[in-house]
């Protein structure tokens, strides 16, 4: 027990209590949730693919190192909100460079965040399809109308009601379903792990404990895409009750933290069950005795998980889309506007459809997004904000080492992966 500061008498709740009581808007548990919800996605599923390509050593180490990465520039962007006492990027941009840096920062927001929408959209479809064709709904998996027709009818029944709610807070009951949807893939693939490498006695011989080839830059940029979501943290800490730098460490170590023992499960055991075959998506990995993957009931479950996780996570991508428009148009100091609201939630819904029908390769996003905009928005950007801070000299020498390899990284995975489609 403790007192408060009125001196009343607090009851400590034991962690079991704090996880299943009510989800309070803007407390430390709603906050993780949305920090976790906007961060999984489908680019967990390739997590397995990025270890295959650089051997297991490297890859455990890539998926522990993103993380910290990641928690390390979130960080910066809090203290520039402290600082400059604005709560979004464009307010924190034009605090610190002016008019002109802050509208190209909301430009790269917008592409960031529309391109992600798009990857959710493209492999959301292709998911359920999958689904439903397990369970003999559909007589085909890969039918493109059949694609086309649920990315449609998903998008105007289920996401663009929850698009409308404009703040992470209010969907923080869904997003538990992206993390409960994480914990039962890692649990899945974890637990089937044991009898993929029963039927593989000599897989020892297929595990190379660092694997350094030119390839490994895109595993570089899997891994960021799949961790990376600067764009909604200053949003996030605006929502936070009881506003400071230390209790939003909390929410961005310990949301960063459970993925990264997700993501280092998810992505080790996935390498462990499908070796040198690994699938581009873990997923849709075959089952032990080679038939369709459809009748492993529960990756098939764990399929329906992915696709509801999507589900949630676009509405909290097109959170931060929609306002980068939004002070586009009418300023950092707009005025609430219902039609505008709606009118631009449905214009980057219908555009996002467009292009994942279009591009429906998941893979091509994750390495572009990863390589670009990942880089530019969550590593360079919170690099040059920090040359403001009063930190020490050492510390923006570190950053800006920091900066330069992962961004070299990151733009080669680019270049790589144009190379290889033109």
């Amino acid at each position: 027990m403790s007192e408060d500061d009125k001196g009343k008498i607090k009851v400590k709740k034991s962690w079991i209590e704090k996880l299943f009581s009510p989800i309070i808007p803007g407390s430390v548990k709603s906050s993780v949730l949305s920090l976790c919800s906007i961060t999984l996605g489908s680019g967990v599923l390739s997590l397995p693919l990025a270890v295959y390509t650089c051997g297991l050593a490297l890859g455990m180490d890539l998926l522990i190192i993103g993380g910290l990465i990641c928690s390390f520039y979130y960080k910066i962007l809090i203290k520039a909100s402290d600082m400059t006492k604005q709560y979004t990027h464009a307010g924190i941009a034009e605090a610190l460079f002016g008019f002109y840096f802050k509208r190209g920062l909301e430009i790269g927001i917008i592409l960031h965040c529309f391109g992600v929408v798009c990857a959710y959209q493209a492999i959301m479809s292709s998911f359920l399809c999958s689904v439903l064709h397990s369970f003999g709904v559909l007589a085909q998996p890969d039918d493109d109308q059949l694609r086309v027709t649920a990315i449609i009818l998903i998008n105007i029944f289920v996401i663009f009601p929850l698009s409308l709610f404009k703040e992470f807070s209010a969907l923080r009951y869904a997003s538990s379903i992206s993390v409960i949807s994480c914990i039962y893939i890692t649990l899945v693939i974890l637990f089937q792990t044991p009898a993929y490498l029963a039927t593989n006695p000599g897989f020892m011989n297929n595990i190379k404990l660092f694997d350094f080839n030119i390839y490994v830059v895109d595993a570089m940029s899997i891994t960021l895409f799949a961790y990376e979501s600067s764009r909604a943290i200053p949003i996030i800490y605006q929502e936070l009750n009881k506003r400071n730098y230390n209790r939003m460490s909390k929410v961005i170590d310990r949301g960063n933290g459970l993925m990264i023992v997700l993501y280092t499960v998810i992505g080790v055991f996935g390498f462990f069950s499908y070796m040198n075959k690994m699938p581009n998506l873990v997923v849709f990995r075959q089952t032990l005795d080679g038939t369709p993957n459809a009748y492993d009931w529960p990756m098939v479950y764990a399929r329906l998980g992915v696709a509801m996780t999507i589900m949630m996570s676009i509405p909290m991508n097109i959170n931060p889309t929609r306002l980068a428009l939004t002070q586009i148009i009418s300023g950092t100091n707009y005025k609430e506007d219902l039609a505008r609201h709606v009118g631009l939630t449905a214009m980057l819904l219908f555009g996002s459809v467009l292009v994942a029908i279009a591009i429906p390769d998941a893979i091509f996003y994750f390495k572009i997004l990863g390589g670009i905009f990942s880089v530019i928005m969550g590593v360079i950007y919170p690099c040059l904000i920090q040359m403001y801070l009063p930190e020490s000299f050492t510390t923006k020498i570190v950053t800006v080492v920091l900066t330069v390899i992962v961004s070299l990284i990151g733009f080669s995975s680019v270049v790589i992966t144009i190379n290889s489609i033109s």
